[in-house]
């Protein structure tokens, strides 16, 4: 019974976080708050809470309580920051925008990654985005998923970076773990233009792969970053 209990308090935490209820760098109310309010013991209140950091949408801290993170510490997640001495003094502040909104069609041909042969059924739905560090255009990336269980209403997303949590949240699809492959290429005259830099310019190719909670569905990202300005933290 506890097992199921602290189970359900970390569902509706995390659906508080994921709607907003709960914004970066807000408390949570305390163990003896939350044990009072759903009439549960403080064991299974710090089990609910214990999964809630395990799966990054909370750090606890000694004295303070537990802090919702500003950005979950999903696996693959990606954090610019300014390389020393950049004049622009980049900001930390980071969004995205679409190039791209999202769209189901095939799957590109070709593509960077071996597909199983229900993706390809599936056929995928495709996002592209332009990635900012305050006002700077720092990447592009193209996001391709199987189309199969995704709920129509992905296609009124309206951040990019919501993405992860939309899955979570309305297609119960957890980010699971990501493999990655790095190389470089050349800017083409598309990608100069929106980075703002030179054609021909190197930049940082990533190729990645994200597994999830549902076997055999996989999420395809192909980032593009311009690191002169900015180093990667994984």
């Amino acid at each position: 019974m506890s097992s199921h209990r602290y189970q359900q308090l970390y569902s509706q935490l995390k659906h508080d976080i994921q709607r907003g209820l709960y914004k970066g760098g807000d408390l949570l109310p305390s163990e003896n708050e939350l044990s009072q309010l759903h009439q549960i013991t403080r064991v299974t209140v710090r089990q609910a809470l214990t999964e809630l950091v395990k799966d990054g949408f909370i750090t606890r801290i000694k004295g303070k309580g537990s802090i919702v993170n500003q950005h979950r510490k999903a696996p693959g997640l990606l954090v610019f920051e300014p390389r020393p001495g950049h004049p622009s003094g980049l900001s930390p502040r980071q969004h995205a925008i679409f190039l791209k909104r999202p769209a189901s069609g095939p799957w590109p041909d070709p593509f960077e990654f071996a597909l199983a042969e229900s993706e390809l059924e599936a056929g995928c739905v495709w996002v592209e985005a332009i990635r900012f560090a305050g006002d700077e255009p720092v990447a592009i990336e193209q996001m391709f998923m199987p189309h199969a269980g995704l709920p129509e209403q992905l296609k009124q997303l309206p951040d990019p970076g919501q993405l992860f949590n939309f899955l979570s949240l309305h297609a119960s699809l957890e980010i699971e773990s990501m493999e990655q492959l790095a190389c470089t290429s050349r800017a083409d005259e598309t990608q100069a233009f929106l980075l703002n830099m030179e054609a021909g310019a190197p930049l940082l190719h990533l190729r990645r792969r994200f597994a999830t909670s549902r076997p055999g569905w996989h999420l395809y990202s192909l980032l593009w970053v311009h690191t002169a300005h900015v180093a990667l933290r994984l």
